[in-house]
């Protein structure tokens, strides 16, 4: 079974996601695919979550200069 880790609504800035990626502890590291919902804030959180899974995310309200998406459909196993 695939495992898919949802998040939304991080608001994290450059430099932050090490909060989120000590906190998420092992969910993410077992984590096939990650879905964020928007309000990320910054691209580099993006970046830093790549690095644990594919990420498919889109835009948030609060997603000024980010390039993503307003809605996105994926297809997982």
């Amino acid at each position: 079974a695939m495992k898919l880790l949802v998040l939304s609504d991080t608001h994290l800035g450059p430099g932050q996601c090490g909060r989120l990626i000590d906190r998420l502890g092992d969910r993410l590291r077992s984590s096939d695919g990650i879905l964020h919902a928007g309000d990320i804030t910054d691209s580099s959180v993006l970046t830093e979550l790549s690095a644990f899974a594919p990420v498919y995310a889109v835009l948030g309200n609060n997603d000024h200069g980010v390039a993503l998406p307003e809605r996105r459909v994926v297809e997982l196993a």
